[in-house]
């Protein structure tokens, strides 16, 4: 769309991103609160991500650092146009996930489910009006997990800018309280 004729003498630039980190992680966190705030009964976890293939979920705040800083260019034409690919600074996988939670319960986590999406089914339940939308989020999810291409990193110029910091252990941090 930007691309189109109706666009030519718009600067634009597109930030692109995979998925943010603490939707990532929250299902992990609720079950370490669960754990360690109930006695040690654990639920099944949930998670979105894939149990093999890496994902680079990036923070929020990554994402609006790289914003401002782009609004707050002194020469914003060599952005004009232009598509980035945001990656927060480290992948992890589901199995990494799980990892992290056994590692703060102490324990072996009992049951996971691997590319639950229910998160959306339910959200677009909720949502109606917005149905089509989660219905494209499962899509990109489905074609980024079978997908047999790894990651497309961070473009470089977003590391030369203002490279994320946020990372799954920070994050996951941040989520526990």
């Amino acid at each position: 769309m930007l691309e189109s004729s109706a666009y030519d003498k718009l600067y634009w630039t597109s930030l692109q991103l995979n998925v943010f980190l603490g939707m990532w992680l929250s299902s992990a966190a609720e079950l370490i609160k669960k754990v360690q705030n109930g006695g040690g009964k654990q639920n099944t976890l949930r998670l979105t991500a894939n149990k093999d293939k890496p994902v680079g979920a990036i923070e929020p705040i990554d994402v609006s650092v790289v914003a401002a800083k782009l609004l707050v260019e002194n020469d914003i034409a060599k952005h004009n146009k232009a598509k980035y690919v945001l990656n927060g600074p480290e992948s992890i996988t589901g199995a990494q996930i799980v990892a992290m939670v056994e590692e703060r319960i102490g324990a072996k986590v009992d049951n996971v489910v691997f590319r639950d999406n229910s998160i959306l089914d339910n959200s677009a339940a909720a949502s109606p009006e917005l149905k089509h939308l989660f219905a494209t989020m499962k899509e990109a999810a489905d074609e980024t997990f079978d997908s047999p291409l790894p990651t497309v990193p961070t473009s470089q110029e977003i590391l030369d800018l203002a490279p994320p910091k946020s990372t799954p252990v920070s994050v996951l941090e941040q989520l526990l309280g």
